[in-house]
């Protein structure tokens, strides 16, 4: 399956940001074999152009895979042999991304997660490792837009949902990943944490 395209019905918008994922995992996996630092970015990578090592027999977890980008990452995941957990709140989109991927020849599991809960992300990682026997990447993918109001006017419900799912559900996902990828060998893991315009500074004026 390693190399070739993929026979995956992906929109175009989201199967390019996908890729840019997976070569965001790359790139970091090797910053980390280059360096030898567990912690990483793809700016302190020496040699960040150069051909990567493949992702073949690889292990990843991927939030919000049921639909969307996520989904587009963990197709495009499963075209390199690598062995994906979709996970998604809702478990019949997971389960369908998941079966696809499965119709494709690809090794590919669902697993219902709300990752504003952090008891889901622990079951999902203890899924991954019983499942495959490790956890090589993650992708904390999966998100919320939140409603657009002035600060006096803001659902305080609402406003805690969005930063208990974009927020806190990706310190859930890392406390239990990092602990597993230190068991599979750092230098063979990496985490992208995926997120908007506003979770980078160069996006407010």
């Amino acid at each position: 399956m390693a190399g070739r395209e993929p026979r995956y019905a992906i929109a175009g918008a989201d199967a390019e940001r996908g890729k840019a994922a997976i070569r965001q995992i790359q790139t970091l996996e090797h910053c980390v074999r280059a360096t030898g630092r567990a912690m990483c970015s793809p700016s302190n990578s020496p040699d960040a152009g150069e051909s990567m090592k493949g992702l073949s027999g690889k292990v990843a977890i991927v939030t919000g895979g049921g639909s969307g980008l996520g989904e587009a990452i963990a197709k495009r995941l499963a075209t390199e042999d690598v062995r994906v957990i979709v996970s998604d709140i809702n478990l019949k989109r997971a389960e369908g991304v998941a079966q696809e991927i499965t119709n494709n020849g690809g090794t590919a599991s669902a697993v219902q997660q709300d990752t504003a809960e952090a008891r889901d992300s622990e079951r999902v990682v203890t899924h991954a490792v019983s499942a495959y026997g490790a956890v090589n990447y993650a992708v904390n993918n999966a998100g919320i837009a939140g409603a657009q109001a002035p600060a006096g006017d803001a659902d305080l419900a609402d406003w805690h949902r969005v930063i208990d799912i974009n927020l806190s559900g990706v310190l859930y996902g890392m406390r239990y990943q990092i602990p597993a990828m230190l068991k599979a060998g750092a230098r063979n893991c990496a985490i992208v944490n995926m997120a908007s315009i506003h979770g980078d500074g160069r996006g407010h004026r």
